[in-house]
């Protein structure tokens, strides 16, 4: 089956060969599949939800150059407290190679955010944006940034746009929940500046 193919099928075939397509989709696909397994996130189907989210994770970490993709897996490798130094060294190298690939900049907000580094994840957020509009999981991302910083206000928006794009985000709305209530107990929008991380579960 071809990409071709395969998007013909996820957006008219029956639900069998749909999550068939879905599937051919992460093993192949490119960025041009993108778009049309987004809309299959707003699926009925949780089924098909599931293995969509699965093809554009697999999408969006091919940056097309092997040795980038390699460098890439070793930074994800490096994500645990020890050895986060490492992880954002790792994924500066992947931004330097390929600084158009904007798993590069997700991977290292992520790092970064397991630092306390929340302004820097922030920036890193912004960027992935610019290049992947559609990277719910980087916005989920930046809304755990504010609320650790208890900008209340942006991390409501940012939890609405990634709920948008994937509406079974179950962690982001329970997130959007806590950035609701801080907005309110704070008076509407909370102080800016930095305050005590919540400990809250994210989506990427």
């Amino acid at each position: 089956m071809t990409q071709e193919e395969a998007l013909a099928i996820l957006t008219e075939g029956d639900p069998v060969r749909r999550r068939e397509a879905a599937m051919v989709l992460a093993a192949i696909g490119d960025g041009r599949a993108v778009p049309a397994l987004v809309h299959a996130l707003t699926d009925d189907d949780p089924a098909l939800g599931h293995l969509t989210e699965r093809a554009l994770w697999e999408i969006w970490c091919r940056s097309g150059d092997p040795e980038t993709d390699r460098l890439l897996q070793e930074g994800i490798e490096a994500l645990s407290p020890q050895t986060l130094d490492r992880a954002v060294e790792v994924f500066s190298r992947v931004i330097a190679r390929e600084p158009g690939f904007a798993e590069g900049y997700n991977k290292r907000a992520t790092a970064l955010y397991l630092q306390g580094e929340y302004e820097r994840a922030i920036a890193d957020c912004e960027a992935t944006l610019e290049r992947n509009p559609y990277h719910f999981a980087c916005q989920t991302g930046q809304g755990l940034c504010h609320l650790a910083l208890r900008q209340f206000r942006q991390a409501e928006a940012c939890f609405r746009k990634a709920l948008n794009i994937h509406p079974r985000l179950q962690a982001a709305r329970h997130n959007l929940a806590l950035a609701v209530q801080g907005r309110i107990a704070a008076g509407n929008g909370g102080p800016r500046g930095n305050g005590s991380p919540l400990r809250s579960s994210g989506d990427n």
